[in-house]
């Protein structure tokens, strides 16, 4: 009953500090003390003196063409207004604490399951940077993705929020670049929770060794090799996903919907369906078997055409996020227009450069999964040959000796018996 006690006054003394803090960010600052109060009584007596004095100063208005004041416009480049963005998205998203509550829980969620693993022997497994890295893969994966959906969402609803659309939307700047510094100011989350892993992974070995005298040294290339290779491109195109489906709805509620239900299919596919194929696995879930005895000697080939099919959907999904995502509200003549079958062609037409290469790669995989050893059609030739060379013979009888006639002829000079 203490314990519950404290920890309502706490949480009451928590409330008074938040109040009066909230209150002080109203009036732009502190509350005046007693010298500050008395000095302002005086200016303000000061002034209705001044006041009832009848003076008044009258300034006599210049006009001057606004060419005398030379001034110039310079337009702002692409990769300026990339970085301008994504520092303005950085230091917002440094000023929320979402940001020091998640990565914390990720991490601990992410190194429960490997600091418990048990060998055999009772004897505490021997963790390697690999190991570790892999182990992390798809808790990073999922957790990660989730948080930078309702990060990018918020980042891209902001203006809208603040009443600053029409103002950020007026400017000169390209909707590409306003989408790229978005997207990359939104993966500063990303990299900070793999950064925050990988320093703890390195501090759990250095534990190991000071520890148990674990033999195994400290490596920062597993990380950057399984991570890099896994996690980044899937970081990147699920950002893209984001931005192309709230480009077309423009809400983003509907955006948290389509996110959320997209990344439970996926995982509902993967645990209770048929499982996801190298042409599926956008997420790269379980897709990393590592080996200290080399780099992903198991599935390294359809790994590198997987993440190069991902990558390119991205680059199509961000084409798609620029075209539709207006910085103007919907007219539903120009609709109706954009529907037309001459519309549509051209707009496929010009979307070609942009699909070719994703419909490249999903071509190649497709036919490379079918002939896989795990394919339908090989597990339907296994069947074949079980059939005909296993399950024809299965009921027969077999074939056991009834009566053996045997002549045999010892030779007690030789200690062996005739061939």
């Amino acid at each position: 009953m203490l314990s519950r006690l404290a920890f309502i006054l706490a949480g009451l003394a928590a409330v008074a500090v938040s109040q009066r803090h909230f209150g002080r960010s109203l009036t732009g600052g502190a509350e005046p003390g007693p010298l500050t109060r008395v000095g302002q009584a005086i200016a303000r007596r000061v002034w209705r003196h001044s006041g009832d004095a009848g003076d008044k100063v009258t300034a006599t208005p210049t006009r001057s063409p606004l060419a005398d004041l030379r001034m110039t416009t310079v337009p702002v480049g692409f990769f300026r207004t990339v970085g301008t963005i994504a520092a303005a998205e950085v230091r917002e998203l440094l000023t929320r604490p979402g940001l020091y509550l998640f990565v914390p829980l990720i991490m601990i969620q992410a190194t429960g399951n490997i600091v418990t693993t048990v060998a055999a022997f009772d004897a505490p497994a021997l963790l390697t940077p690999g190991t570790m890295a892999g182990q992390m893969l798809n808790t990073l994966n999922l957790l990660v993705c989730f948080l930078l959906l309702f990060y990018m969402v918020e980042s891209l609803q902001r203006e809208y929020s603040t009443g600053f659309a029409p103002i950020f939307y007026a400017t000169p700047a390209r909707t590409g670049a306003i989408l790229m510094g978005k997207a990359l100011g939104t993966s500063l989350v990303g990299v900070v929770i793999v950064g925050a892993m990988m320093v703890l992974c390195l501090l759990i070995l250095l534990w190991q060794q000071l520890v148990n005298g674990s033999p195994v040294a400290l490596s920062v290339w597993p990380f950057v090799v399984t991570w890099g290779v896994v996690l980044v491109p899937t970081f990147i195109v699920w950002c893209s996903f984001v931005l192309a489906v709230f480009g077309l709805t423009r809400n983003r509620y509907t955006t948290y919907a389509v996110g959320i239900v997209a990344m439970m299919y996926t995982v509902y596919v993967q645990s209770f369906g048929d499982g996801l194929t190298w042409l599926t696995n956008w997420l790269g879930w379980s897709a990393v078997l590592w080996s200290d005895m080399g780099l992903f000697p198991l599935n390294a080939r359809p790994l590198l055409w997987n993440r190069l099919f991902v990558l390119s959907l991205a680059v199509l999904l961000v084409t798609l996020a620029v075209r539709w995502y207006g910085r103007r509200d919907h007219d539903p003549q120009r609709i109706f227009q954009r529907l037309q079958p001459k519309a549509l062609l051209w707009s496929s037409v010009r979307l070609l450069p942009a699909l070719i290469v994703p419909f490249a790669l999903g071509v190649s995989l497709w036919l490379n999964v079918e002939s896989g050893y795990q394919s339908e059609g090989q597990e339907r030739i296994q069947k074949d040959y079980w059939r005909r060379n296993f399950a024809t013979w299965r009921d027969s009888k077999q074939p056991a000796p009834e009566h053996i006639d045997l002549d045999v002829e010892l030779e007690p000079a030789r200690p062996s018996l005739p061939t």
